[in-house]
């Protein structure tokens, strides 16, 4: 939400309460920006104290979202974080290949964060390193197979170029 406004929040609150569940995308918007964070939370849980929510934020809530974790303006009114885990797309997946990646994203924060924050990994489909742009089917085995280990929503980004062979290997399918 760019130039998310305490307007923004209340449309925000009414979507979740219409949907049941609200996952919003904050990287930008409460990177080092605590007041941000607090105010989104404070309008969002005012007008929806119940319905469950999700912040999305690049791959790393530690850093991106205030340099603690727990972070407290984010703690105080979201259920969980989904850092987004595009190993597609990172050097790690190109030089030491998928295992290694999955393996570094959750060095990095996961299991960590998630032992006393709900995490739901967002996943993504796309690489850069393949000419189709797509994972291979055996690449996105290995991120569904992981994103088990959770037990929780995991939400696969880009779902639009989803097809049959794809979603065989996404978990809950």
């Amino acid at each position: 939400m760019p130039g998310s406004s305490t307007r923004d929040t209340r449309i925000c609150s009414e979507l979740g309460n219409d949907g049941g569940i609200v996952a919003v995308d904050m990287e930008d918007e409460s990177n080092n920006s605590a007041s941000a964070m607090a105010n989104f939370g404070a309008v969002f849980r005012s007008t929806n104290p119940s319905t469950p929510i999700i912040v999305s934020g690049y791959g790393d809530p530690i850093t991106r979202f205030g340099g603690t974790w727990p972070n407290p303006q984010l703690t105080y009114w979201a259920d969980a974080s989904g850092p987004q885990w595009y190993y597609g797309e990172w050097s790690e997946y190109a030089n030491y290949g998928v295992d290694t990646a999955i393996n570094w994203a959750d060095a990095q924060c996961g299991h960590v964060c998630g032992s006393s924050f709900q995490m739901t990994p967002a996943l993504s489909i796309y690489t850069i390193y393949q000419r189709s742009g797509i994972l291979p089917d055996g690449d996105i085995a290995a991120g569904g197979n992981y994103a088990k280990d959770w037990k929780a929503p995991v939400f696969w980004r880009e779902y639009g170029n989803m097809n049959a062979t794809l979603a065989y290997y996404c978990p809950g399918r």
